[in-house]
């Protein structure tokens, strides 16, 4: 089998070569020169390095491609890519979701129609596009301002009320410069309802169109307030059969037929809502807190249902023993102050409870923009315990362990 792989994501982060049999495949990466040197030099594979387009990852691939054919899979982990993939097995006339059912896992407007039209509950909403057509809102209440096409919470606004969401829009005073800065509104965002209640995600295997695992996490915080300097965090809980039944529901609606999946909804108080999904494992340490959990690797299971390489009996996964979680803590503001931990934190490094434990020091500097990555923090970790409740309370005493003293209050006068 002859696999394309748009090469984003830092190899040590998917680790193709656990579930992609290189030696079995003819497997072709293509990314930046810059993203290529971290292929190990011992795998085999050949490399096309393609220019940088920005967002035009489509026309950049095949330009390094040129005109190769003969692919039988072309696989994208990043979740900035995965259009332009399907974009790439549409021009290349390859079997997988093409550009119209990768919309239905990208972009927020088209997969909450898609969840509506199944007869699942989702936030109500409008397309910044609409809203010019003469599109009128139908709530009136508390409003999220959105990208369509965003992840992890970036340029995310939240407002009181949809009125001033939309008075926001019209005096280009959002705090988002793509909404501010130019003279015509930008298509990809739209206004959605709040729904108020606990997130959840749900992550799993489909193959064929069927879920054939799914786990449970119940997060601490929220991305978007991650994004402005808290602490963030998930722990797994158990599923009934009628969570479990709404999941096949969300993947019926949006057509993910392979590979993996993260899904989140609200708890709310009208019943399970729909948030958003990604035809993809999740992001932070839900791929690690999810191997853990079934005592197998989730990110080699998601390739080889992707190249069709996967025989394992999926059906049989299921959490074995402890429930575990992830914790993350903020670093993108350290020029503004720093994290400071109480003597209560000592005890939490040594507390039994830890699977592993990243602690970063100031000096070694961190990234501007909002990182996930567990080793890559202040703090960061995975935590089992053999109760869903030993988790959340592991991360709920590290994160009243820890508070953010500005730079200007450390100063003594």
């Amino acid at each position: 089998m002859k696999v394309l792989i748009l090469h984003r994501i830092v190899y040590p982060k998917i680790v193709y070569g656990n579930g992609i049999d290189h030696d079995a495949h003819d497997v072709v990466y293509v990314g930046t020169a810059d993203r290529l040197r971290d292929i190990p030099e011992g795998l085999r594979c050949r490399k096309l390095a393609r220019e940088d387009l920005g967002d035009n990852v489509h026309d950049a691939v095949m330009a390094a491609l040129r005109g190769e054919t003969g692919f039988d899979r072309v696989i994208s982990l990043s979740e900035s890519e995965l259009l332009e993939a399907a974009k790439v097995r549409d021009t290349l006339g390859v079997s997988g979701p093409g550009y119209a059912q990768a919309r239905l896992v990208r972009d927020k407007v088209a997969m909450k129609q898609a969840v509506a039209a199944a007869g699942l509950d989702a936030p109500r909403f409008v397309a910044v596009s609409s809203l010019e057509a003469g599109a009128e809102l139908t709530w009136t209440g508390k409003t999220v301002l959105k990208p369509t096409h965003g992840a992890g919470s970036e340029d995310v606004v939240i407002y009181p009320t949809a009125q001033q969401c939309l008075q926001a829009l019209a005096e280009r005073r959002t705090g988002i410069p793509a909404l501010d800065e130019t003279p015509a509104l930008p298509k990809r965002y739209e206004l959605e309802e709040f729904v108020t209640g606990a997130i959840i995600h749900l992550d799993g295997l489909v193959r064929d169109g069927q879920v054939q695992a799914v786990l449970g996490s119940r997060y601490i915080g929220t991305c978007q307030r991650y994004n402005e300097n808290v602490p963030l965090g998930s722990y797994q809980f158990d599923l009934d059969a009628g969570v479990r039944r709404w999941v096949q529901r969300v993947i019926d609606a949006v057509q993910i037929r392979s590979g993996a999946f993260h899904l989140e909804g609200i708890e709310s108080d009208r019943g399970l809502v729909f948030l958003e999904i990604g035809n993809r494992s999740g992001g932070a340490g839900v791929p690690q807190a999810t191997s853990l959990a079934w005592d197998a690797n989730f990110q080699r299971l998601e390739l080889e249902l992707l190249v069709g390489d996967c025989s394992a009996d999926l059906s049989g996964l299921q959490r074995r023993g402890h429930y575990y979680g992830w914790y993350v803590v903020p670093g993108h503001l350290y020029g503004q102050g720093r994290w400071r931990a109480s003597r209560a934190v000592d005890a939490l490094r040594v507390d039994p409870r830890v699977v592993r434990w990243y602690e970063r020091a100031e000096s070694e500097g961190f990234d501007p923009k909002p990182d996930y990555d567990l080793a890559s923090l202040p703090f960061g970790g995975i935590v089992g315990a053999e109760t869903s409740e030993g988790v959340r309370v592991f991360m709920n005493a590290l994160f009243a362990a820890i508070h953010w003293e500005r730079h200007n209050e450390s100063v003594q006068p």
